[in-house]
């Protein structure tokens, strides 16, 4: 609900138009869970990698140094409890 919150429904729509493209869909739910921030940071044009490793998503290296030139969220909710 954060990200609804933030970005809006709309954002969740290209979100998943993204995926339709993407043909080297990662198979271990690590990679996915970066895959999903990664689209949908590029999507907000925002790094969410903080918001999701605030979570406890396992947000590798090489994903937050593809996100470094976006603007982070830097008051995302999870601040507070993060």
């Amino acid at each position: 609900m954060q990200l609804q919150d933030k970005f809006g429904w709309d954002a969740f729509k290209k979100v998943f138009a993204a995926y339709h493209k993407i043909s080297n869909y990662p198979s271990d739910n690590s990679g996915k869970m970066n895959l999903y921030a990664e689209t949908f940071s590029q999507t907000v044009e925002m790094n969410l990698s903080a918001f999701f490793k605030s979570w406890g998503w396992p947000i590798d290296a090489a994903t937050e140094e593809k996100l470094i030139t976006l603007p982070p969220w830097s008051d995302h909710p999870m601040v507070q409890y993060g």
